[in-house]
């Protein structure tokens, strides 16, 4: 039985670095595409570049730290402004031409968090919007404080999805409405969000858009340490 539940959670962690992969090789592939008409433009050339270094430096981490792998979750805390998180994983992102991101950040304390899983979580929710419709789609990222949390907001006017798959799909491991995908993104935000002490919600309407608020307490313990299990 402990070798089943190793097993198990072994397979689960595994899942969530190749989930992270994909949306490395999804932006490579993105410029790659670019690359037989925007070659001769010296900026494209210069972002590509970047993007590459950027790309490598993720993958190379993302072996590292599979290298590694163990039962737990490991959630690195450091004082850290999130809106630097938001600017990181728009860097991740790259340049998406059917998508239009538009900023709103508010001024935010550093608070304890992961900044890389952090930044996870926000490139998960982003790519999702981006493959959630074949159209053009506009995406708004809005960061504020309460008096006991500081929130990211992710909203897009995609295709949405219905009350039933939110309430009973969403946030569980394997479910996805793309044909590609692995059914993995969202449950693996849900599970660094409440690592962090957070909480994770989302508002959403077929054919009109999806909103997600992410929460985290201003001051963040982590439920999920060097020392405790994987998320269940």
């Amino acid at each position: 039985m402990a070798d089943a539940r190793e097993m198990e959670a072994f397979q689960t962690m595994a899942t969530f670095f190749v989930h992270d992969l994909k949306n490395a090789i999804s932006g490579l592939r993105l410029m790659a595409r670019n690359l037989e008409t925007q070659f001769e433009n010296p900026e494209f050339r210069k972002d590509a570049v970047r993007a590459v270094s950027k790309s490598v430096d993720r993958i190379e981490d993302l072996i590292k730290r599979m290298t590694q792998l163990r039962r737990q979750l490991e959630i690195k805390l450091s004082p850290t402004d999130l809106n630097l998180v938001v600017e990181s994983a728009l860097a991740r992102l790259g340049d998406y031409p059917s998508a239009t991101i538009t900023k709103e950040l508010a001024d935010l304390p550093e608070v304890s968090i992961d900044s890389d899983q952090c930044s996870s979580v926000l490139t998960n929710l982003l790519l999702n919007a981006i493959q959630s419709t074949d159209e053009p789609v506009e995406i708004h990222l809005k960061t504020e404080m309460t008096e006991s949390s500081i929130q990211l907001t992710v909203a897009d006017n995609g295709s949405g999805m219905n009350t039933e798959f939110i309430r009973t799909r969403l946030f569980q491991p394997f479910q996805t409405t793309k044909t590609q995908g692995l059914g993995i993104g969202m449950f693996q935000c849900k599970t660094i969000v409440e690592a962090h002490g957070g909480r994770i919600s989302v508002e959403s309407e077929v054919g009109v858009g999806t909103r997600f608020r992410i929460s985290l307490p201003l001051a963040v313990k982590s439920e999920v340490d060097s020392g405790s299990e994987a998320a269940r």
